[in-house]
């Protein structure tokens, strides 16, 4: 059975510590990294809603995802 979370800060209280940290750091350098590709969808803090009414931008979130990948192993 899945945890329903109210937002994205409830969310990451709810992993360790080490984990939280990372959390926050993939919400910071989303935001700083793709915060013009993102300017023209609705979010909250840390989040981002793709409308089901419009084409999902799958390029984007496979970029997100891969930059985010490529950050940590460089770690």
């Amino acid at each position: 059975m899945r945890t329903k979370f109210d937002d994205i800060n409830t969310y990451i209280a709810s992993f360790p510590k080490e984990t939280q940290k990372l959390l926050e750091q993939v919400r910071a350098t989303v935001r700083e990294a793709f915060k013009k590709d993102l300017s023209d969808y609705e979010g909250a803090k840390g989040s981002v809603k793709f409308p089901l009414d419009k084409p999902i931008p799958f390029d984007l979130i496979g970029r997100i995802v891969k930059f985010r990948v490529n950050e940590s192993l460089v770690k």
